[in-house]
């Protein structure tokens, strides 16, 4: 995950979870802070667990570009 951690700007799903950024005001309060957490969890611990050389091993992706 170091990878993606390095060429994009966030992997939270909602700007209040993101490291650089100071905790939230309404926090405590928030009705969704548990179900964005536990998101951020399942997304970091998925990623986590895929290397680069994984995914050089793909099926190869087809010749294409985005």
């Amino acid at each position: 995950m170091s990878v993606l951690e390095l060429t994009e700007e966030s992997l939270a799903p909602v700007d209040c979870l993101r490291e650089e950024r100071a905790r939230c005001v309404r926090r405590e309060g928030c009705r969704t802070i548990a179900m964005w957490t536990e998101l951020y969890g399942i997304i970091r611990g998925y990623l986590e667990g895929i290397t680069i050389s994984d995914l050089m091993r793909g099926n190869g992706g087809g010749d294409y570009v985005i």
